[in-house]
């Protein structure tokens, strides 16, 4: 593990992370209707569960992964069902109720359900056991290189994350009358709906 690869490492992760998908989408509704503490908190649950795969990448566990396809196919489908779950509640819920006049899930659900989101993409195994390889050799890692490596990547990531969630709660807090909450609360329902969607028939 070189300091260019690292570097190289966490750049990938930057672009990577930066590119808008339905846990950018979940955060920047987090902070828009419940503030940036629930999106941060939030946020750091998506991490976790990046962790987790990333981590399971670094211990061999691509093989495992194929071997038991089963297991991770039943996570891909409780994670769609979680999206979908989550989407439709976007959708569903009172337009006359402001959103950031709802109560905030409490720290633990809300670090629980960000957890789950990303616990519910088992494809991040898939794109970690193909990328790090291009940086480091899994072969001779050590396990405190793995450590430095899961710490950097994960920096990396949450240091974005919380940028979209403090971009969200500024969205919100500009933006802070109850319908133009409730347009955008609906337009990232939707998209989580339709993410879950995907996720289920792929």
């Amino acid at each position: 593990m070189t300091l260019a690869g690292l570097l190289a490492l966490a750049a990938t992760f930057l672009v990577m992370a930066a590119v808008p998908g339905p846990a950018i989408v979940a955060v920047v509704s987090r902070g828009v209707t419940q503030g940036a503490r629930p999106a941060l908190v939030f946020g750091l649950g998506l991490v976790l569960g990046d962790l987790a795969y990333l981590t399971a990448a670094l211990c061999g566990m691509g093989v495992v992964a194929r071997e038991f396809g089963w297991v991770f196919t039943c996570i891909r489908y409780a994670g769609a069902a979680y999206l979908m779950w989550l989407g439709l509640r976007s959708l569903l819920r009172p337009s006359r109720v402001p959103a950031r006049a709802l109560t905030p899930a409490g720290g633990a659900r809300t670090l629980a359900s960000g957890l789950a989101l990303n616990l519910g993409n088992p494809k991040l195994i898939v794109f970690y056991c193909g990328i790090l390889p291009a940086f480091v050799d899994l072969a001779v890692l050590t396990p405190l290189e793995g450590a430095v490596v899961a710490a950097v990547a994960m920096s990396v990531v949450y240091a974005v994350i919380a940028a979209y969630a403090l971009l969200g709660t500024a969205g919100g807090e500009r933006f802070g009358s109850g319908a133009a909450m409730r347009r955008m609360q609906r337009g990232a329902g939707a998209v989580m709906l339709g993410a879950g969607v995907a996720v289920a028939v792929e």
